[in-house]
Formats: C-alpha cells, structure tokens, sequence
C-alpha cells in the first residue's frame, strides 16, 4: 500500500507517478502478477492505493501468508 504524505484525495501528477512506480515494483516482487485497489474504503479522504495479488482480494481470513505460502 502507498498513502500519499499530503491530505486529500488528489495528489499532483508526480507524485501519484512517483508512489505508483514503488507500489509496481514492491508488488512485482511479492506477488509476480497484481491489480491496483483505489478504492478509499475505510479513509475516503486521503489518497491511499493498495497493491493486491493478481485474481486475489485479501478479505476475512485471508492474508499475505495465503499468498506466500505460508
């Protein structure tokens, strides 16, 4: 997950590049294939972005050792 250091929702066009080419290449390394989660769920006004493994959504009893085979 990448959370932009400012407030709000709308982070310049930089900056928004800047935090998704590390969440690229954080998730590349975990999961190989992944989606971006931009949905402002639980803090709607602060620009946040998960990286979630490819066809997997981490829900109720799941977690990254799912994943990971742990």
């Amino acid at each position: 997950m990448v959370v932009w250091r400012g407030h709000g929702t709308n982070p310049p066009d930089h900056e928004r590049e800047h935090m998704l080419a590390q969440l690229t290449r954080v998730t590349t390394g975990v999961f190989g294939g992944h989606w971006f989660d931009d949905n402002m769920r639980s803090i709607p006004n602060h620009f946040h972005i998960h990286g979630r493994p490819e066809n997997g959504f981490f829900g109720p009893g799941g977690g990254p050792g799912r994943v990971l085979g742990r």
